[in-house]
């Protein structure tokens, strides 16, 4: 986003690139898989995403982006997204 992008419209986009995240991982079968499936999936879509960060953006990005996600599991424990289930 730019210096001229209103914080709605910031909020907007960020939330629909989360929601078309989220859809990926339900078109994806996420949800039903097993524990072991789960985790072996999501911790490959983490290493690829960034790994591929790095190329877009950056040590420094990542490394910050890395340091963030830390402080939020220190200071929100247990917080995190549910998936849908399958209709």
């Amino acid at each position: 986003m730019t210096n001229t992008t209103t914080p709605a419209a910031e909020k907007a986009h960020y939330a629909d690139i989360m929601a078309k995240v989220l859809d990926t991982f339900q078109n994806q079968g996420v949800q039903s898989m097993s524990h072991e499936q789960r985790r072996d999936y999501l911790s490959s879509v983490m290493q690829v995403a960034y790994q591929m960060m790095r190329g877009v953006e950056g040590d420094e990005f990542v490394r910050g982006f890395f340091e963030s996600a830390l402080a939020d599991m220190e200071a929100n424990p247990g917080s995190m997204i549910e998936f849908r289930q399958p209709n």
